[in-house]
């Protein structure tokens, strides 16, 4: 007959949950930082909160700051991200984004940040050999690039295919997600 727990029912502490269940494991609660990154980003943070940014930024306070930030970068043989460069700026997503993408609002700033993730994108692309997959994604997602295919039907017979048989077939070579642009000769 199995064993009754003399415990059943009863709750542990907070304080000592599951700690009999770890009897012979041992809890650590460290961040582990092997390679220094976690230390390089600290003073990036604390830069952006030393900052105190009231939403006052000229073109030339920001332009002299992002030069810091990958002089920073630089010294310290630390990859220069888009997050990284918020946390030292001291802004949100949305606000460098809106300085990036809305040139008629902010024409000065729109060239500098540009130029930022041009500088960004081209550390990337040197990469890309070295760190392919990591770097594709983050072209990807950060810096707009679109993945495309093409394909090209040679209608040498000159029989009519319609758009509907064009579609299917594309369907069934698996690419059906991609946008299809179709192009007359």
């Amino acid at each position: 007959m199995a064993e009754k727990s003399k415990n059943k029912g009863v709750h542990t502490s907070p304080e000592t949950a599951g700690k009999r269940n770890m009897s012979k494991a041992t809890i650590e609660q460290k961040v582990t930082d092997e390679d220094g990154t976690l230390r390089k980003m600290i003073p990036i943070m604390n830069h952006g909160i030393a900052l105190g940014y009231s939403g006052l930024w000229t073109n030339k306070m920001l332009s002299g700051s992002i030069g810091e930030f990958f002089d920073y970068c630089s010294d310290i043989m630390l990859k220069p991200t888009m997050p990284l460069l918020r946390l030292w700026l001291n802004v949100e997503q949305s606000t460098l984004l809106e300085w990036k993408n809305n040139p008629n609002k902010h024409p000065e700033k729109t060239k500098i940040i540009k130029m930022a993730f041009n500088i960004m994108e081209a550390i990337l692309q040197e990469r890309a050999e070295k760190y392919p997959t990591a770097n594709i994604f983050l072209m990807k997602t950060s810096h707009g690039h679109i993945e495309t295919s093409k394909v090209e039907f040679n209608n040498s017979s000159q029989i009519q295919i319609g758009e509907s048989e064009i579609k299917d077939t594309v369907e069934k070579l698996g690419l059906g997600s991609k946008k299809l642009q179709l192009v007359e000769n």
